[in-house]
C-alpha cells in the first residue's frame, strides 16, 4: 500500500493522465502534510500533558500557600502564649 492514498486515488480517477512531476509534487505535499498533522497531534498531547502538570502544580503550590498562613497563625499564637507568659513572669 502506498503512503500516498489521495495522490493514488486523483491519479486513477484522472485515467492516468498525470505528468511525472506533477505525481511526484503531488505525492511529497501529501507526504509533508501527513508529517505536520502528526507533529500537531503529538504536540497536542503534549501541550494537554503539561496543562494538567501545571493543573497540579497549582493545586500543591495552593495548598502550600495555605499550610504555611495556617503554620503563621500557630507561630503568632505562640508568639503572644509566649509574652503572656513572659509578663505573669516578672
Amino acid at each position: 500500500m502506498s503512503d500516498t492514498p489521495e495522490t493514488d486515488a486523483a491519479i486513477l480517477a484522472s485515467g492516468g493522465q498525470w505528468n511525472y512531476v506533477l505525481r511526484e509534487c503531488a505525492r511529497r505535499l501529501e507526504r509533508e502534510r501527513d508529517e505536520a498533522r502528526d507533529m500537531v497531534e503529538k504536540f497536542t498531547e503534549q501541550g494537554l500533558d503539561l496543562l494538567d502538570s501545571n493543573r497540579t502544580l497549582k493545586r500543591e503550590r495552593d495548598a502550600a500557600l495555605d499550610k504555611i498562613s495556617e503554620l503563621k497563625g500557630v507561630i503568632q499564637a505562640l508568639r503572644s502564649n509566649l509574652r503572656e507568659t513572659s509578663r505573669e513572669t516578672k
